[in-house]
């Protein structure tokens, strides 16, 4: 993946800023096209609910909607970080903190988020799903990278782009600056600044 030069006025004081672009917005838009063609495809004739991986996630969830040309539901769901409910040096397990309020059973549930990582986060939610006893689980993330992966056996049927280590802010993804870069179109490689 190439980047471009850009961004570098945009900070946030002191601390991280936005720095070269990794994906720009129309790459984005139209990898979104691709994978809302491919959803469309495999889920023709079903009863499919797109169900949003809190916060990253808004970006994605809100543009692949839109892309999509066949009828579906929309629902949110939010987990705890791992390691955010208690300090220490193990971490902590994750919990629910807000819930989906649609009824998943028999229907086809498509898990979005815009990153897949260790794995955790994703299978934590997955397997919280798969307990609502939908017809189909599987996952849609636009950024993915498999290297850094715990969990290997995760439902990834629509990834976007396989992305280099590295801490990325805009669409969506706040890049450690304490939630100041998400509203960036384009992805950006952080910098301090």
């Amino acid at each position: 993946m190439t980047t471009t030069r850009g961004g570098a006025g945009v900070g946030v004081g002191g601390g991280v800023g936005a720095g070269d672009v990794l994906l720009t917005a129309a790459q984005i838009r139209a990898r979104i096209a691709e994978l809302a063609a491919e959803i469309e495809h495999d889920f023709a004739g079903g009863d499919l609910v797109l169900v949003g991986a809190l916060a990253t996630c808004t970006a994605l969830l809100a543009d692949l909607s839109r892309a999509l040309r066949l009828a579906h539901a929309l629902d949110l769901i939010e987990l705890e970080p791992f390691g955010a409910a208690a300090p220490g040096p193990a971490p902590s397990p994750a919990r629910i903190l807000e819930d989906i309020d649609l009824d998943l059973r028999g229907r086809d549930v498509l898990l979005v988020d815009c990153v897949a990582d260790t794995g955790l986060t994703l299978a934590c939610l997955l397997r919280h799903l798969k307990g609502l006893a939908p017809r189909s689980l599987a996952a849609a993330v636009l950024l993915d990278r498999p290297y850094r992966r715990l969990v290997h056996d995760l439902p990834l049927r629509y990834v976007g782009f396989a992305v280099a280590d590295g801490q990325l802010a805009g669409y969506g993804l706040a890049g450690g600056s304490g939630r100041q870069l998400r509203h960036l179109p384009d992805i950006h490689l952080c910098k301090l600044i």
